[in-house]
């Protein structure tokens, strides 16, 4: 499902700030009515929930090749910076 600009810029603010709902709407521009029902109106929305857990699943693959990286150049001596 294609996101429109509004919910990619929700769901891309929501995975920014650590999932504060409110904050992440107020951003990509949502009404204080919508805001109101985040949650409802927004996150369970299939296309933005299904984007979001990509993502995390993008971060958290890339945060653990970093940490692989690190204790390899641990082990081999190499400090960095």
């Amino acid at each position: 499902m294609k996101l429109t600009p509004k919910q990619k810029a929700f769901a891309d603010e929501y995975l920014k700030n650590g999932g504060n709902l409110s904050d992440a709407a107020r951003k990509a521009g949502y009404s204080e009515a919508v805001i109101k029902n985040a949650r409802k109106n927004i996150l369970e929305n299939r296309g933005v929930s299904a984007y979001i857990a990509e993502r995390q699943a993008e971060i958290e693959k890339l945060a653990q090749r970093d940490i692989q990286i690190q204790q390899q150049n641990r082990r081999s001596g190499i400090t960095t910076n």
